[in-house]
């Protein structure tokens, strides 16, 4: 007697038709030996009566005895020795013989056994025959999908129709059709001409509420492009590096050109690098199942046949290029389309396979996890994932199980430390990239690794300035696709992964990259230049911090130099922080640090490092460069008598015209700040031979202090215009909140307003700080003109939030009570100005001398403000104010 499950539940040549006992034997057939007691638990979930369980379960095991059906009885357990279609169909799918798949599906497993009233299904046992349903129909749209392709390619087209109409009736419910399989099943309809089917596909297409996977994502243009290239040549080359998708393009499109060729895919890295042209013979022998004894028998098998060889993996058999032209040159009906990783000289078309675009890498991984039932990060961790791997696609579906296994920060740091989470019990792209290397000469194996001193690209003169003669093996690495050249550039440079890959390659060539990119510190011209290899800078300045670490002491004063010139800032900081903590008391590294962390606003850090190496100081001009950011420090923090002292002291110190003319500008700079416009006119008039841009710059706030607003425009303007032409940002951007209060001053707010929004933007793109706060500032006074209190109030607010400074913060209390005060803004006003002082910045308010002069508070009891709670002082200061 035999079970028969596919289309319903009954016994082959019986009438026996009682379900549940059927269903009980139907599970048994299918697991393991069951305990008793979990059985009755299965099938009579509701009942609560253990007994009555038990008599139930014993009941319908009788009534299948009766049927001359045994259960075994192991230990306590249950087992069936019955025959069942089921078990025939796995064994027959296993075996790969379709016609038995086919022949034994007859439809869904146990169908209708739900709709049965008289008896109800848990739902843990519901969840089983969901399970099994799926199961069973998934293996029959496999083989049927197989069958069909068989049929096609022995050119059988009688049988399709009658299997498609099968596989397009399934109930779609039970399992429906994935992606690949609908993309299988439309390329059969259109290339078997079966037109009639289109109409029930597209009607899947629609009905299938999860969305469809793509077998190939983001492809689209490489597959047309590839389809009628390989139409109009004979010879088709995809090359492109280890992981960028070679293989499964070449599978894609071989359906896309069967209808055209007849088509054989033929996989050949199973053939050694030493093989032979007889080795060659016997491959194809066994690929096509045909014998080739020789090359002639091969020529005249292929001479009058249409067909496309797909080639996969050709790099390591470059013996056999010359076979591989003699073989099209026979046999004029042949097409060839391959992969390979190495460019090979007898393919004239070759086709440069890139990673994906960055929108295509986020729709793949979108797939990826969507496929493999995993939670998909935020957008922002995609993003930096694909960048991170360079959109490769292979890296891409490697990463996303362990979004399984490992939280997100900690698979982006080990991706960024190397490749070994980039590997699956089937390929490691590791040893991808060691294979490409295998394939390589010597000199070029050893160019390669010592390539490892390089990072983030290089150019030829850097690399002809620290290696002998590479031109030839250059060559060699780019067509090996190791290595890619931008000719828009002009520069060479590393898949993000081989970069990684390259990250732990011994390279005996670090002092000689040290040496050559610190030198391009030395000059304007050559610190341009460098721009585009800062990361070779951070290197070569870490390398020479291990090996040499005294001669980057001669290199340290650049870095300030560097820092004004271009977007570098936090690099020359990092890199002076380190020099610093090898170095902490030689002045080089602490005038450097100094100047940079004045640079980035870091004011509370200055004057510690700056005093140290004052006291350090071994010559004038160490001492003049301390004075000096002493100064900024204090003129910063509005002690302007503080800054002055210092800049007289560099003026008594110094030594050349140079410093001399910075400490008469900055003693102007303190003076305009003071308000003393006769003092800073002065000493602006003593500085005849300083720098003109300089001068110029305080000439124009000189005029637009004593209101001369539109000759400080004119001023503004073309300084502005000299520092472009001169690349001179940090420049650029100090002129520009000079130029908006002018505008502002003239009344022509429109322009202001415009020119600030611009400006602010750019700014924030560079990370300037200091001019960001500027700019927020300005804003705020172009509200404050066009009497639109209560919005130069939350700029002004904006802007006090956005400090990150005391010393910069300090000036704006005062002006917001003013503004609350005369104006009578909001209540809302005075509570947010509470809060503040409240949650935010207490040191500001006692630290501030415009504050302590505007309370009247006399100087020797401004202490007194040091025991006020924050609200007890913010109180203080509204009650003055409103008094």
């Amino acid at each position: 007697m035999r079970l028969l499950t596919f289309g319903g539940l009954r016994l082959e040549g019986s009438d026996f038709r009682s379900e549940q006992p059927l269903f009980i034997l139907a599970y048994l057939t299918l697991q393991a030996s069951v305990p008793r007691a979990r059985i009755a638990e299965l099938f009579w979930p509701h009942q609560i009566d253990n007994t009555k369980r038990v008599k139930s379960l014993s009941d319908c095991l009788s009534r299948l005895a009766n049927q001359g059906i045994a259960i075994a009885k192991r230990d306590a357990s249950l087992i069936s020795t019955l025959n069942a279609d089921v078990l025939e169909l796995e064994s027959a799918y296993q075996l790969g013989n379709l016609d038995s798949v086919l022949a034994l599906y007859k439809g869904t497993f146990m169908a209708g056994v739900e709709a049965n009233k008289r008896w109800h299904i848990g739902e843990e046992l519901e969840d089983w025959l969901n399970l099994n349903r799926e199961r069973y129909q998934a293996l029959f749209v496999d083989a049927a999908l197989n069958k069909l392709e068989s049929y096609l390619n022995s050119k059988q087209l009688a049988p399709i129709p009658a299997l498609l109409k099968r596989l397009i009736d399934l109930p779609q419910e039970v399992y429906p059709f994935s992606a690949q399989e609908l993309s299988r099943l439309s390329l059969i309809v259109s290339t078997s001409g079966q037109n009639g089917f289109e109409v029930q596909l597209a009607r899947l297409r629609q009905e299938l509420a999860e969305p469809l996977f793509e077998p190939l994502v983001g492809r689209q243009t490489e597959t047309t492009t590839l389809v009628n290239l390989v139409l109009q040549e004979h010879q088709v080359l995809i090359h492109g590096l280890a992981g960028v998708g070679k293989t499964t393009l070449l599978e894609h499109l071989e359906g896309h050109l069967k209808r055209f060729f007849d088509c054989s895919f033929l996989r050949l890295g199973t053939l050694e690098k030493t093989a032979t042209l007889a080795d060659l013979l016997h491959f194809f022998s066994q690929s096509l199942r045909v014998s080739f004894a020789s090359q002639e028998l091969l020529f005249h098998y292929f001479a009058q046949r249409k067909v496309l060889l797909l080639l996969d993996n050709l790099e390591h058999l470059s013996q056999f290029e010359p076979f591989w032209q003699d073989f099209l040159n026979a046999c004029p009906n042949l097409h060839i389309l391959a992969s390979s990783r190495s460019k090979l000289n007898s393919f004239r078309n070759v086709y440069e396979l890139t990673p994906l675009s960055p929108e295509a890498a986020l729709a793949l991984l979108d797939q990826e996890f969507k496929r493999s039932g995993i939670f998909a990060p935020a957008l922002e961790t995609k993003e930096g994932l694909s960048k991170l791997l360079g959109y490769l696609p292979l890296a891409l579906k490697l990463s996303v199980p362990w979004f399984k296994v490992l939280p997100e920060a900690t698979i982006l740091k080990r991706l960024r430390q190397g490749l070994d989470l980039l590997r699956d019990q089937h390929v490691s792209l590791h040893a991808l990239i060691q294979e490409s290397i295998a394939l390589l000469n010597e000199d070029a194996k050893t160019l390669f690794l010592n390539l490892s001193v390089f990072r983030g690209g290089f150019d030829f003169e850097a690399l002809s300035k620290i290696m002998h003669s590479p031109e030839t093996q250059l060559r060699t690495l780019v067509e090996s696709s190791l290595l890619s050249f931008n000719p828009a550039s002009q520069r060479y440079d590393f898949h993000p992964l081989i970069s990684v890959f390259l990250e732990s390659a011994p390279s005996s060539l670090g002092l000689d990259h040290a040496k050559y990119y610190l030198s391009l510190l030395s000059t304007k011209e050559s610190r341009e230049k460098l721009q585009k290899d800062l990361a070779n800078l951070e290197k070569a300045w870490t390398y020479l911090l291990t090996e040499a670490a005294q001669e980057l002491l001669s290199y340290a004063p650049f870095l300030r130099f560097l820092a004004d010139e271009s977007p570098s800032l936090n690099l020359c900081l990092r890199l002076a922080e380190k020099l610093y903590q090898r170095f902490p008391q030689k002045p080089p590294s602490l005038l450097a640090i100094s100047w940079l962390k004045l640079r980035a606003g870091h004011y509370s850090e200055v004057e510690p490092f700056a005093q140290m190496a004052l006291d350090f100081a071994d010559n004038s001009a160490e001492k003049c460069l301390a004075l000096n950011a002493l100064g900024a420090v204090a003129d910063l923090r509005t002690d302007f008598e503080g800054a002055k002292a210092s800049f007289e002291q560099v003026l008594d110190l110094a030594k050349s015209d140079n410093e001399r003319c910075s400490a008469l500008l900055n003693l102007a700079v303190s003076c305009l700040n003071q308000g003393n416009l006769q003092e800073a006119y002065a000493y602006l008039a003593s500085a005849t031979n300083c720098s003109s841009l300089r001068k110029d710059y305080l000439k124009g706030w000189f005029l637009f202090l004593n209101h001369k607003a539109l000759e400080a425009k004119i001023v503004f303007e073309l300084l502005g215009a000299k520092a472009e032409s001169q690349n001179l940002e940090n420049l650029v951007f100090q002129v520009k909140p000079k130029l908006i209060r002018c505008l502002i001053a003239l009344g022509e707010r429109e322009e202001a307003l415009e020119l600030c929004q611009t400006s602010l933007l750019a700014a924030k793109q560079r990370g300037l700080f200091r001019s960001e706060l500027a700019l927020e500032t300005c804003l705020g006074d172009i509200f404050l003109a066009k009497a639109n209190y209560s919005g130069a109030f939350r700029q002004y607010l904006y802007a006090l939030n956005f400090c990150k400074e005391v010393a910069l913060a300090s000036g704006f209390l005062g002006l917001f009570v003013k503004l609350i005060t005369s104006h009578k803004l909001e209540p809302e006003f005075s509570s947010q100005l509470l809060g503040f002082c409240l949650n935010k910045k207490r040191q500001i308010l006692y630290e501030d001398r415009l504050i302590l002069q505007s309370l009247e508070v006399p100087k020797e009891n401004s202490d007194a403000l040091l025991h006020l709670n924050e609200k007890e002082l913010a109180e203080l200061i509204l009650l003055r104010y409103q008094a």
